[in-house]
């Protein structure tokens, strides 16, 4: 019976994450055409606004500051472009026409606001999460840290694939409370921690292999590691999407 409940949930994780490597190895040409233009121009008007304050007007401190801030927004815009786009791609099969996609102002507004309810959210738990160890370590109770530790990193990892569900569904214009996310993941734990485990070992897989070739050529480590870089970041833009499709949809994974 156990290894029929484990099978299960493993199968599960194992399907979740297969469904997003698939969904971003399958459109890979799609991935392209959303994320390429923009993060380039991201990297052009950052090295411009550098340039603008630091040559040109020989900002001091402030100037900087101004500067950071700037190229902050300039790369938070972006980003909610290129993920929007992405989202409705995958759920609403909005296929890129061009190599710039398309600005969805409404949907990258409602993105934002639930990031930023979620990070509001995050900022608190840590906080709960930081005082907690401070008071254990403060009354000396090592071993309990030492203990708790790693299980209550792995449920506020579950927690987050979990409340993230709420940021495709604004992407795609059908909004859902968090409250609602965590409805129609009941019972996922289990195949949400399959699935992190299944991402870690993918990232250090990316990692050491970086890391091998920096004995070699470092150039060609540095276009490895940026071009890894890239595809794991979609891809958990797609997990994301994965998720919002199987529960909240009801969409296959097969």
């Amino acid at each position: 019976m156990k290894n029929t409940i484990f099978k299960r949930y493993w199968m599960q994780g194992w399907k979740l994450f297969k469904h997003a490597l698939n969904m971003v190895l399958r459109n890979w040409l799609e991935a392209l055409k959303i994320f390429l233009v923009p993060s380039l121009l991201a990297v052009l008007g950052a090295a411009a606004l550098v340039f603008i304050f630091g040559v040109i007007l020989r900002g001091g401190t402030g100037a900087q500051i101004l500067t950071l801030s700037l190229i902050a927004a300039l790369f938070v815009f972006v980003l909610l472009w290129t993920v929007v786009a992405w989202h409705r791609f995958v759920v609403l099969e909005e296929y890129p026409t061009g190599w710039i996609p398309p600005l969805q102002l409404n949907p990258m507004a409602s993105y934002l606001w639930n990031a930023f309810i979620i990070s509001l959210l995050a900022m608190a738990v840590i906080v709960l999460v930081a005082l907690f160890f401070f008071v254990a370590q403060a009354a000396n109770i090592v071993t309990l840290v030492a203990v708790l530790a790693i299980p209550l990193f792995i449920f506020l990892g579950v927690l987050w694939l979990q409340v993230s569900i709420v940021l495709p569904a604004a992407a795609v214009g059908n909004p859902i409370k968090i409250s609602q996310a965590f409805d129609a993941t009941r019972g996922a734990f289990w195949s949400f921690l399959v699935l992190l485990i299944l991402i870690g070992l993918l990232q250090s897989g990316t990692e050491i292999l970086v890391q091998g070739l920096e004995g070699g050529s470092e150039v060609l480590a540095l276009v490895v590691s940026v071009v890894l870089s890239a595809f794991l970041g979609v891809l958990n833009i797609s997990i994301l999407t994965t998720l919002y499709g199987h529960y909240i949809e009801g969409r296959s994974l097969d």
